[in-house]
């Protein structure tokens, strides 16, 4: 079509899915590449990685939100719930995010199963939510909930406790998710509501989560579970979080 009419492209990068979901000389992608206008990556870790490969200077460009609305709504008191409602919205991947979710599901329950009041609610698109309920729901403290196509993510992220940021561990993802960018960090970041990350340092969401979250980088439950216990008790750490994050969202991702 651009060529036929003569049209600009510029194209956007969000994972690294060329070295994952193929194997072999792109041909069609790097001709793309060569002839678009611009060449955007979701962060800079991309950019850096993109140019060594394909020999274009690619832009850092990821989500924008308008913070006067965001902070408006945003947390505002860090006192703690009763129970300690921990949250993650998104998207429920195998090879991005779903192992190590299953992961807090399960330390969420031990938790639970010992005494320390907290619960979690997922929401996720709808087909995932049905397709991965089973492996997710916890009894009694873990509940997993269709996202509706208007969700009110200010005040959804503001009501929580803690946000949940997971990656998984595995080699596959590593490479597939390594340069990606979920669309909710600017969004989390802004909410008021601290934030718990939990994966590999070398992919670029928790490297960047370390600047403003409280990250475990280890596959470890036991971790898991005392970062929990850690921030439910300390109101003051869940403050100073969430106003770092806030700050950092407001010099970098305001739309």
């Amino acid at each position: 079509v651009a060529e036929k009419y003569n049209l600009p492209v510029v194209i956007h990068m969000m994972d690294d899915w060329p070295a994952v979901r193929y194997r072999g000389e792109l041909k069609e992608l790097g001709d793309l590449i060569k002839n678009s206008a611009a060449c955007l990556g979701i962060c800079s870790a991309m950019c850096e990685a993109y140019e060594k490969r394909y020999g274009r200077k690619f832009l850092a460009f990821a989500n924008a939100l308008n913070s006067e609305n965001w902070l408006k709504k945003a947390r505002k008191s860090w006192r703690r719930a009763s129970p300690f409602k921990m949250l993650y919205a998104g998207a429920l991947m195998p090879d991005s995010q779903l192992g190590s979710l299953i992961d807090v599901c399960d330390a969420v329950s031990e938790l639970n199963k010992n005494g320390l009041d907290v619960e979690m609610e997922i929401y996720a698109p709808w087909f995932s939510a049905k397709h991965y309920r089973g492996e997710l729901e916890r009894a009694g403290c873990v509940r997993v909930f269709d996202a509706p196509p208007k969700m009110d993510s200010e005040e959804l992220f503001a009501k929580a406790d803690l946000l949940i940021l997971p990656v998984n561990f595995d080699r596959v993802t590593v490479e597939y998710v390594k340069y990606s960018m979920p669309t909710k960090v600017p969004a989390y970041m802004f909410s008021g509501t601290p934030t718990l990350a939990y994966g590999p340092r070398s992919v670029a969401s928790i490297a960047y989560a370390s600047e403003w979250a409280y990250c475990v980088t280890n596959q470890n439950k036991k971790e898991l579970k005392d970062a929990i216990k850690h921030l439910a008790s300390d109101e003051e750490l869940r403050k100073k979080l969430a106003l770092h994050a806030q700050k950092l969202a407001a010099e970098r991702h305001d739309r």
